[in-house]
């Protein structure tokens, strides 16, 4: 039985998910590094955001996102709901979700003085999971289906004894059968990078 927390969601589309979050994030990235560059040593923050953006992208897509999305295509069942989040619900919820992780760096940035950390990180995880996006689209069209994944963000343990994987734990990714629906039609995407 399903509590409040454990509750089953309409799902998403975790290409455009992933997609969605990744340019939110370099948007405010580059609003990050933008203040960073006006605010001290042009070079230095450029540098810094160069560095850190680097740094944590590839960290990101490397060491978590790519190994998290593959164990999940390697596990996916069908979807316990036919339901799906509107891209307006989702939309929404990615904008909830990054005002709080922009508040928490602001503070961080204000506290530190360094602003392109932030910015840099921020960076980095949105090119992280635009490549995250780039592979799961690329897996979603070698496979048939439609791959789905409930959006929530799991850090307690899982069954096998493992850490859950944050918005990517493969619990939550699931493969339902195409029905028409293709998630690389025009009014389904953002314009391509």
């Amino acid at each position: 039985m399903r509590t409040r927390s454990t509750e089953l969601r309409p799902l998403v589309s975790p290409v455009l998910e992933y997609r969605w979050i990744g340019i939110a994030y370099l948007a405010s990235g580059s609003g990050f590094g933008l203040f960073a560059v006006l605010a001290g040593s042009t070079l230095e923050a450029l540098f810094t955001l160069l560095f850190f953006g680097s740094f944590f992208g590839a960290a990101m897509y490397l060491f978590t996102c790519q190994r998290n999305v593959i164990a999940a295509v390697e596990s996916l069942g069908p979807p316990p709901t036919a339901a799906r989040e509107t891209r307006s619900a989702t939309l929404l919820r990615i904008a909830r979700d990054l005002s709080l992780t922009c508040a928490l760096l602001v503070v961080l940035s204000l506290v530190s003085g360094r602003p392109d950390y932030a910015g840099g990180a921020l960076l980095g995880m949105g090119g992280a999971l635009l490549l995250t996006s780039a592979w799961l689209h690329r897996w979603q069209m070698a496979n048939p289906g439609l791959l789905l994944r409930e959006p929530r963000n799991r850090w307690t343990r899982a069954e096998d004894g493992s850490f859950g994987r944050g918005n990517m734990d493969r619990r939550d990714f699931y493969l339902a059968e195409s029905s028409g629906e293709n998630v690389d039609s025009p009014d389904a995407r953002l314009p391509q990078l």
